[in-house]
Formats: C-alpha cells, sequence, structure tokens
C-alpha cells in the first residue's frame, strides 16, 4: 500500500493524518516514524491534549473516541495510492479532508455543550494553519535540494510554494460561479494553469536562469511521476 506522499517521511506523514483530524493542537507530537496506524491510540492522544482545554468529561469523551478514531481513519485512508509526489495535489486533498472533517465536527454537537464547541473551532484553526505550515516546509523541502539555493532565496522561494498552496487549496473548496450560470468545463483547469503561470513567473524573480532550468527539469520529472499509476 503506497501512501500519496512518497517523499515525505512517515512521520510526516502521520503529522499530517494527525493534524488533518482536526482534534490535535500544534503542540502534538508526531508519533514515531516506524510507529505503526493505530486510530484507537492517535485518539487517546488527542483526546489526552485537549482534555482540560475542552473540559471533557469521561461521559463525552467515551463517546467521542470512536468518533474521532474513525475520522483518523478516513483521513489515513485518504492519503494512501495517491500518486503526487511534488505536493502539487495537497490542495486536492485538502478538498476530500474537509468533508470528512465537517461530518466528525456535527457529530460532535449533540456531545459538546455550546461553549465547548466554540474552544473546538478555536483548535481547529490552529490546526489549520499548523498543517498549512507542515505542508508549505513540505512542499519546499522537496524542492530546494534541485535548485542549490542561497539563504537569502529561501525565504521568497518557500513564500512562492506557499502562495501557490493556498490559491490552489481555495480553488479546491470550490471555484465561484460565474456571472450567468456555471462554470464552464475545463475552466477550473484553466484557472490552475493560471496559478501555475504566476508561480512560475513568480519564481523567475528569485531564480538565477540556471536554477530556473533546474526546478522546469524538476518539475517535469515530478509530473511525470504524478501519473496515475497503470491498472
Amino acid at each position: 500500500m503506497t501512501h500519496r506522499f512518497p517523499n515525505l517521511t512517515g512521520a510526516c506523514a502521520a503529522a499530517l493524518i494527525l493534524l488533518a483530524a482536526g482534534l490535535t493542537p500544534a503542540v502534538a507530537q508526531a508519533p514515531a516514524e516506524a510507529q505503526p496506524f493505530d486510530a484507537a491510540m492517535l485518539a487517546d492522544q488527542a483526546l489526552a491534549q485537549v482534555r482540560v482545554r475542552l473540559r471533557l468529561t469521561d461521559d463525552q469523551i467515551q463517546k467521542i473516541k470512536p468518533l474521532l478514531a474513525e475520522n483518523m481513519a478516513k483521513i489515513r485512508q485518504s492519503f494512501v495510492g495517491y500518486w503526487s509526489p511534488d505536493g502539487a495535489m495537497f490542495p486536492a486533498l485538502a478538498q476530500e479532508v474537509r468533508g470528512i472533517r465537517e461530518k466528525f465536527r456535527a457529530s460532535l454537537e449533540p456531545i459538546l455543550k455550546p461553549e465547548q464547541m466554540k474552544e473546538f473551532m478555536v483548535i481547529r484553526r490552529e490546526v489549520d494553519q499548523a498543517l498549512h505550515d507542515t505542508i508549505c516546509d513540505a512542499r519546499f523541502a522537496g524542492i530546494k535540494p534541485h535548485l542549490a539555493l542561497r539563504p537569502d532565496q529561501e525565504p521568497r522561494v518557500r513564500e512562492v510554494l506557499c502562495e501557490d498552496f493556498e490559491k490552489k487549496r481555495d480553488l479546491a473548496a470550490g471555484p465561484a460561479t460565474p456571472p450567468g450560470g456555471p462554470a464552464a468545463p475545463g475552466s477550473t483547469a484553466s484557472q490552475y494553469k493560471t496559478i501555475d503561470d504566476a508561480t512560475d513567473a513568480s519564481l523567475g524573480k528569485v531564480l538565477s536562469p540556471e536554477q530556473v532550468k533546474a526546478y522546469e527539469a524538476y518539475r517535469a520529472e515530478m509530473k511525470a511521476k504524478a501519473r496515475p499509476p497503470a491498472s
């Protein structure tokens, strides 16, 4: 069984699963890389992190644990078999995970009190920021060795890659319907290309001509690897 992000370490992938689950604060530690996936154990760890903050009762924990374990298992499945080694499909994954998380949030409403739900949403925002940072770091770590970046170039290149992810994430959440009717077929692909072109232009302002060639070679290699595996 292959993970969707073969260029990430097991620990990083585990951190993404924990963060994407939506009930693990940024201070939580990722499980050891060699540790097998155990949804029940991870649910226990996550609940231990937030028990005091959410003021959870024993009864609430017993009700939430199986829901959280199921949520984590579904999110892990979303990471399986995904062929996007350059991270370009992170936004599509974000859309998929968003639906899973929304169902989990709705399942908590009958269990948590209003003030607990309010604090849960605060934690959710913290988790989203941590997930965003983890993804940006992973994308930058993937491309950095290929470009021989100078120290002064590194922050800007990471910023451009983050902007690329954010734009594609927002587009994956659902393109706005243009005036006069639904979006035309292929319009989303066109918007993705517009984002890619803007990213290329931004990187071109930071990279040297030699680095641009290395970036283009890396991108071509990643696109070739990102083709669906033969069935």
